[in-house]
């Protein structure tokens, strides 16, 4: 060939010299295996490794490197490769990024066949013998150009000279159990570094699962290749749907198209699967109805979830609706949660509601206790309450729902209605006005009883007098 092409780079795992997804840290020497491939058969190579883990030291420019796991704690690990073409004038070079799970080993049944290949999961193993990150006791698939996308759905697929593997974020969550690309937002929340970008995305609504593969051995760095993903059986491409993408530096984010990234999709063919990827059956865009998504994403495009032109083309993303279709409840606050009122007297309540959608709102107030008020209005924004009469202080509950006409909702006002106390004191003043008169009534009494014997004490002294003259 007489154009240079980048060297595009494959590294495998191994440990106790059997393949696998997960580093067991008790079952001894790890070796990185990388095997570069050129289609420029004349050049020849430089390899440099790099970590910012002071774990692995003595890093060489060795085609294998290898460590002991033992000292390592349980957990997630990056090295990085470059390599280099050494003998042409381009010097090109390949990127490649590792990501190194290391997880105590898990017992298998000698019982239980967990894939249904006929043989039980202990004796098939943790290896992962066709490297697509999926260990064998699950995996009954060798053809890696596919890959079981969640339990009720057809596998992702691609082009038959492309492989795939499950993504970074699945194998660090599930790590030895790894089956599926499909993942949860909250899932992947739990494994993101400092300074990720936030990986829920509350402005959308999730249509499919998050899906989480890689795609290898694209030949030309910087090409697109083609991927379809099915939707889980009986689902199918909804009105207003968009294929959202995310990765660690800009989060989410609609799938940039252009002539590089396309989105197309298509109905299940007669034979109820997904037509095979760059089927001329696909059409632009999401149509609503149908059940298969086909993505082609650039190496190293703005759809790459792994930001590097390698040959690898990584992918967090899923089938979601767009926020204009999400309709928001309302939100409500009163202006007096709790007052209070004497006995008659009137009180005025306003609601103060928005929507975030720009709905028409409506207004319904009623009572949920208490002796039973007044309304002036009860569909308004504003209310006016009239309380009763009452002889004991008691507590109300006025409710009021806001409804855009799907979503509503509600606030509560306590009012407490003092007792009347009018009628009270009056009784209180009858009774002192009464006790004032029978007390003063027996006085006039007393005296008159008093002056009368005085009057008779003095008409039986002058009657004697008088006889004593005489």
């Amino acid at each position: 060939m007489d154009e240079n092409l980048a060297p595009f780079v494959d590294i495998e795992v191994k440990q106790a010299g059997v393949p696998v997804n997960v580093i067991d840290p008790d079952n001894g020497t790890v070796s990185l295996i990388a095997t570069v491939n050129d289609v420029n058969k004349d050049d020849s190579h430089n390899i440099e490794w790099f970590s910012t883990d002071s774990a692995f030291a003595d890093l060489n420019g060795e085609f294998v490197y290898s460590f002991e796991p033992n000292t390592l704690n349980e957990g997630i690990y990056q090295l990085d490769v470059i390599v280099t073409e050494s003998n042409t004038q381009e010097q090109l070079t390949t990127y490649q990024s590792i990501q190194l799970v290391i997880e105590n080993a898990i017992d298998l049944s000698s019982i239980i066949d967990s894939d249904n290949d006929g043989t039980v999961d202990a004796e098939e193993g943790l290896a992962d013998s066709d490297g697509d990150g999926i260990a064998d006791y699950l995996d009954n698939d060798d053809n890696t150009s596919r890959i079981p996308s969640s339990q009720n759905s057809y596998p992702i697929e691609t082009n038959p000279e492309l492989t795939l593997v499950v993504g970074s974020y699945v194998q660090a969550i599930n790590g030895l159990e790894s089956e599926y690309t499909a993942l949860t937002e909250e899932e992947i929340a739990a494994v993101l570094n400092d300074g990720d970008a936030d990986i829920i995305d509350d402005d959308y609504q999730a249509y499919s699962p998050l899906f989480n593969f890689i795609l290898e051995g694209i030949l030309r760095h910087g090409e697109s290749a083609a991927i379809v993903i099915p939707l889980s059986q009986g689902e199918s491409i909804p009105a207003d749907a968009v294929y959202r993408k995310y990765n660690s530096r800009d989060g989410w984010y609609d799938f940039i198209e252009d002539e590089r990234n396309i989105v197309r999709s298509a109905p299940f063919n007669s034979n109820g699967t997904c037509p095979a990827a760059q089927d001329s059956s696909y059409s632009l865009g999401l149509t609503v109805g149908d059940n298969c998504i086909e993505l082609t994403i650039e190496d190293g495009g703005p759809n790459d979830a792994d930001l590097l032109i390698n040959g690898s083309i990584e992918d967090p993303g899923a089938l979601k609706v767009k926020p204009t279709s999400i309709n928001h409840a309302p939100e409500i606050k009163l202006s007096d949660y709790s007052t209070q009122i004497k006995s008659g007297e009137s009180i005025e309540l306003q609601a103060v509601a928005t929507d975030s959608d720009g709905d028409s709102l409506t207004y319904t107030w009623s009572q949920l206790s208490g002796a039973a008020v007044s309304f002036s209005n009860t569909n308004s924004a504003t209310v006016m309450i009239t309380a009763p009469i009452l002889t004991a202080d008691e507590t109300v509950e006025i409710e009021v729902v806001v409804s855009d006409g799907q979503l509503s909702s509600n606030a509560v006002a306590t009012v407490l209605i003092n007792r009347e106390v009018k009628e009270v004191v009056e009784k209180e003043n009858d009774k002192a006005l009464e006790k004032d008169t029978q007390n003063s009534g027996g006085a006039v009494n007393w005296l008159l009883l008093l002056g009368l014997m005085l009057i008779l004490s003095k008409r039986a002294n002058m009657l004697r007098l008088h006889s004593f003259i005489k």
